[in-house]
């Protein structure tokens, strides 16, 4: 039988234990986060048969594989053996029943925001556990909508006052200070009013090490403190970061979508690749992003697919996400070996759908002026909020507040690949739409544009 290791004892018999309503547990990646707030929901479940929980990620794929499949399964079966529990929906995981014999059963249920047919439904009910998971990927009007839903009234013996306490669990690997779990759970300051919270009581921050998890082996945690100071400092290290003084962007100049959906107007998509020069595991990312231009000229960021991996396998991640949205171009940087590139994805795309080939419009483009150059327009164009984000996109972003005016790569030690792709995807909607004779005036279908690729 599998134990929480000494770390997570510690976070539950202190911090979970406090009796807060909203628990934020940040850290590094592997620090052991995931699996304790499945412990700590799936112990909630045995102890008051009826209740009804919820997981909840970004991307319902995601979702029912990393957090319920692998995790949560992983806790059951392990850390409490002899609790039969049993998954409903097939492939398309809906919720799990906790068998509790004669005392009845409770559920778990599973669901990403991305899955509109689902969200409004699952969030008709009401809950006494609300897991978010990666919550920087979650806007906070997400989060706000959520803590409507935490309202089941489930008896437990066991519990003060004979009922099931309600709980509000989030998880992340920190991102800015800017983003709202800072603000809420740090600062403890409202997000949207930055007015101080009510009862500051009702809320509880921990922080979590990879260096606490004994799982893990010398090798991974050596690699990780390798990295570059971005990467180690969120995924290592566990911090919030500072955003850069002087840096294009800031978190406030980002935007998202008050749905969380594709607009329905969008009338023209574009994919952008900007490719690396090299495949090694420290190279530079493939950034590859997906955008749109609504019929008020406001451009939307769809996707952030950006990768390291061969160049065949970023042709293919770009032409899987060109379909998904039945995008018009896909534009190619082609400064760094744009022939070769075009050549893979025109390789790639035969593997596709055979309906499929032959379609893909590539374009190429090339840079005349430097990165920076290229980027400031499009900052100004945040700025005006004449560019949105349907969803966080933290990884994005976080290069996006990192880069200066003065940035230099060589000297930074890594490269805004994300950034590269963005700006190019952005500048090709905006061109097309300064000209007279735009060339396309179709609309999209209903639901063509809801999100189609998950991680």
């Amino acid at each position: 039988m599998t134990k929480l290791f000494p770390r997570q004892v510690e976070v539950t018999e202190t911090t979970l234990a406090k009796g807060a309503r909203y628990t934020l547990i940040y850290g590094g990646a592997r620090s052991g986060k995931t699996a304790l707030l499945c412990y700590a929901t799936a112990c909630r479940a045995v102890a008051a048969p009826g209740s009804r929980h919820l997981f909840l990620r970004k991307f319902a794929k995601s979702a029912r594989i990393s957090l319920a499949k692998d995790t949560f399964e992983f806790v059951m079966r392990t850390m409490l053996p002899g609790v039969p529990f049993k998954g409903h929906g097939g492939r398309n995981l809906d919720y799990y029943t906790i068998d509790l014999g004669e005392t009845g059963q409770s559920e778990v249920w599973v669901l990403g925001i991305d899955d509109a047919d689902r969200f409004d439904k699952v969030l008709g009910m009401e809950f006494a556990t609300i897991y978010v998971n990666e919550a920087s990927e979650i806007p906070y009007d997400v989060y706000s909508d959520l803590d409507s839903r935490l309202a089941q009234m489930t008896p437990c013996p066991a519990s003060p006052g004979g009922v099931l306490p309600q709980r509000m669990y989030v998880d992340l690997n920190p991102t800015s200070r800017n983003h709202w779990t800072y603000k809420l759970f740090v600062e403890g300051i409202d997000p949207e009013t930055t007015a101080p919270i009510r009862d500051r009581s009702k809320y509880a921050a921990d922080k979590m090490h990879p260096e606490d998890n004994p799982h893990l082996g010398k090798d991974f945690l050596e690699a990780q403190a390798s990295k570059g100071p971005r990467h180690r400092k969120r995924f290592f290290e566990g911090e919030y970061a500072e955003d850069v003084d002087g840096a294009l962007w800031s978190r406030d100049m980002i935007e998202y979508s008050s749905t969380g959906e594709q607009p329905p107007n969008l009338r023209r998509v574009v994919v952008a690749i900007d490719p690396a020069i090299s495949s090694k595991p420290q190279a530079d990312e493939h950034g590859i992003i997906a955008a749109g231009i609504d019929d008020g000229g406001v451009v939307w960021i769809l996707d952030d697919a950006s990768m390291r991996g061969h160049p065949a396998d970023a042709a293919r991640e770009a032409i899987g996400l060109y379909h998904s949205y039945d995008a018009d171009a896909l534009v190619v940087e082609g400064n760094q070996g744009g022939e070769w590139v075009t050549s893979l994805i025109r390789t790639a795309d035969i593997g596709g759908p055979p309906e499929s080939h032959g379609t893909i419009n590539i374009k190429q483009v090339g840079a005349t002026v430097g990165k920076r150059l290229r980027a400031e327009p499009v900052s100004g164009l945040y700025r005006r909020r004449r560019v949105k984000h349907v969803f966080p996109f933290p990884q994005l972003e976080d290069q996006m507040c990192a880069i200066k005016s003065d940035f230099e790569p060589r000297s930074e030690g890594w490269s805004p690949d994300r950034v590269d792709a963005m700006v190019w995807a952005v500048t090709d909607l905006l061109k097309l739409a300064q000209r007279s004779d735009r060339v396309s005036t179709r609309r999209p279908r209903p639901g063509q544009y809801r999100k189609a690729r998950v991680w």
